[in-house]
């Protein structure tokens, strides 16, 4: 299972109902989605890769997705 936290950068706080989509490197067209929860967290059933994470549409991360990746946000407008 990997896990996704999302938070507001300038609060700290978690980031709450935000769409995160995992996008793996070399499988085209798969992408995976989810939205936090109340404590800013989406968990996927997937695999550990290389990848991009994305929030709201956004590309936030470009790395190795493993268990738990964590995203900042400057504003989550």
């Amino acid at each position: 299972m990997i896990k996704v936290k999302v938070i507001e950068k300038a609060s700290g706080k978690a980031a709450k109902g935000q769409k995160v989509v995992l996008s793996y490197d070399g499988e085209q067209g798969i992408l995976i989605e989810q939205f936090t929860n109340r404590n800013g967290v989406a968990s996927f059933q997937a695999r550990p890769g290389s990848g991009k994470v994305l929030v709201n549409g956004v590309e936030r991360r470009n790395c190795y997705i493993d268990w738990c990746t964590e995203v900042a946000l400057w504003s989550v407008v």
